[in-house]
């Protein structure tokens, strides 16, 4: 939207841009522009104010929070589950690397 003097009002930017050929003239005054900013501001407000859409905001942030919570436990063992497997497979590999010297040393 581009605002022009002459109409005291904004215009469409791509009739602005490129003239008819990329859109149909098409305005808005400055008094209507504001009143219908006006409107939606007064809306959400009041949409803001009402009690049952805080409690539900409420209620879907605590609901985001024990899904998230729920997430970090599942990951939090999978890391344990990781660091488990992990010991093993040293203590595995250090008891055959150990075999092997000790076989070595016998011959």
């Amino acid at each position: 939207m581009w605002y022009r003097q002459n109409r005291v009002g904004y215009i469409c930017g791509s009739y602005a841009r490129h003239g008819n050929i990329a859109c149909t003239n098409h305005a808005i005054s400055e008094k209507e522009l504001a009143q219908v900013i006006l409107n939606d501001i007064d809306w959400m407000y009041n949409k803001i104010s009402d009690k049952k859409f805080l409690s539900d905001v409420k209620a879907l942030e605590k609901k985001r929070v024990h899904l998230n919570q729920k997430e970090l436990n599942l990951i939090d063992d999978e890391i344990n589950s990781i660091k488990v497997k992990k010991r093993r497979y040293i203590e595995i590999n250090g008891f055959t690397c150990e075999v092997q010297n000790h076989k070595t040393q016998v011959k």
